[in-house]
């Protein structure tokens, strides 16, 4: 599939799923204002095949995760989402794996090129001290992600592997709130 918006979706109830929205083999959709209420495998996620996908605003609101499923994506934008995350402490040190790369080990790496997260807002639960560093961690992924303005109501830092560009962690853009509100404006 090609070319598809897919907007104004609720999920909801107790009963895990396995995604909420399946972007997989499809390229240029948009999928705007997702709510994600019920416990999902792969809250967000973008399958194999998948390029230029955009999650825009979406929200997830129990064990939050962005899934870059394997299979050669690439090029896919995750804008301006909101995730509840609920950080543990291991070994003297509060984390999240936000990033949990799906798939099988066959289609690994997660993605390809110039995957994106940009001005994502992480909301942590009052467990967690105010002022507890929280480290947001990923498995193995793949080359060229890219993470702009990841931010959250508590300090963060970044694990991702392997290196990705980070920039404006722990700080919101403002001056653009969202890549693809922005890209569009200047087309039109």
């Amino acid at each position: 599939a090609a070319n598809l918006t897919i907007a104004d979706i609720v999920t909801s109830g107790d009963r895990r799923a396995h995604y909420s929205v399946h972007v997989g083999a499809a390229h240029n959709v948009l999928v705007r204002d997702l709510v994600v209420e019920n416990p999902v495998i792969h809250p967000l996620s973008v399958n194999t095949r998948s390029t230029r996908a955009v999650f825009l605003r979406a929200q997830v609101k129990r064990e939050a995760a962005i899934d870059q499923h394997s299979g050669s994506n690439h090029q896919n934008l995750f804008d301006q989402i909101t995730l509840w995350i609920d950080p543990v402490q291991k070994k003297g040190e509060w984390q999240y794996r936000l990033w949990v790369g799906g798939g099988a080990p066959y289609w690994k790496p997660g993605h390809g090129l110039y995957n994106t997260v940009w001005n994502a807002r992480l909301v942590m639960p009052d467990t967690v001290p105010a002022d507890a560093m929280v480290t947001i961690t990923s498995g193995l992924e793949g080359p060229g992600e890219r993470i702009v303005g990841l931010h959250a109501n508590r300090p963060i830092q970044v694990r991702y592997t392997p290196t990705p560009y980070v920039e404006g962690t722990g700080q919101a853009v403002e001056a653009v709130p969202s890549l693809y509100d922005h890209q569009l404006a200047r087309r039109r």
